[in-house]
C-alpha cells in the first residue's frame, strides 16, 4: 500500500522517507515545547497545532507521492492544506458548500492514503474550467477521493469491458 519496496512503516510508506535521488521534502523534527516526544498532540492549547507538518507529510507518504512522480508543488499544495483543515479549531467547516462538523471533515481526511492523494492532485489538474476558490475546491476534492476514486475506477472497468465509444 504505497511502499516502494525499500522498507515500509506503519502507514504503508517508504520507511526511509525517500530515496538518495529524492530528497525535496525533508522531515524536520517537531520543535514544539508541549509535546517534543510525538508528532501528533491530542490535546494542545490553543497557539499549538495538534498536527505537525512533519507528521502530516508522514501520515500521507509526501516523499512517495513525490517518488511516484508527482509535482514537488503540488505535494506540499496537499500537505499545506491538510494542515490547516486538520489543524483548525472551528467546530464546523465549509465542504462541497455544505457547513459540516469539523470532527467529521478531520476524521474523513485522516483516512485518505498517498494513493488517494494522487488521485485528488490528478483530479485537480484536470479541471478544465476557471477555480476560484482553490482551497475550497481542494478540499472537497480531499474530502471524496476516497469513494469518488473506486467510483471513477469501477466507470473505468465498466467502460473497457461493456462500453463503447
Amino acid at each position: 500500500n504505497g511502499s516502494n519496496g525499500n522498507g515500509s512503516n506503519d502507514n504503508g510508506c517508504n520507511g526511509n522517507g525517500g530515496n538518495k535521488k529524492n530528497k525535496d521534502l525533508e522531515l524536520k523534527p517537531v520543535n514544539n515545547t508541549f509535546n517534543n516526544n510525538s508528532y501528533l498532540n491530542p490535546n494542545p492549547p490553543d497557539d499549538v497545532e495538534t498536527y505537525s507538518m512533519q507528521f502530516i507529510e508522514k501520515h500521507y507518504c509526501a516523499n512517495d507521492l513525490i517518488e511516484m512522480g508527482q509535482d514537488v508543488k503540488d505535494v506540499e499544495m496537499v500537505m499545506e492544506i491538510l494542515y490547516d483543515y486538520l489543524n483548525t479549531r472551528n467546530p464546523k467547516i465549509w465542504v462541497n458548500r455544505e457547513e459540516k462538523s469539523a470532527a467529521v471533515v478531520k476524521s474523513r481526511l485522516m483516512k485518505l492514503n498517498s494513493l488517494d492523494i494522487e488521485y485528488a492532485i490528478t483530479k485537480y489538474k484536470s479541471q478544465t474550467t476557471k477555480i476560484h476558490h482553490h482551497k475550497a475546491y481542494m478540499l472537497s476534492i480531499l474530502y471524496d477521493a476516497k469513494g469518488q476514486s473506486n467510483l471513477d475506477f469501477t466507470n473505468r472497468v465498466q467502460h473497457d469491458f461493456y462500453g463503447s465509444d
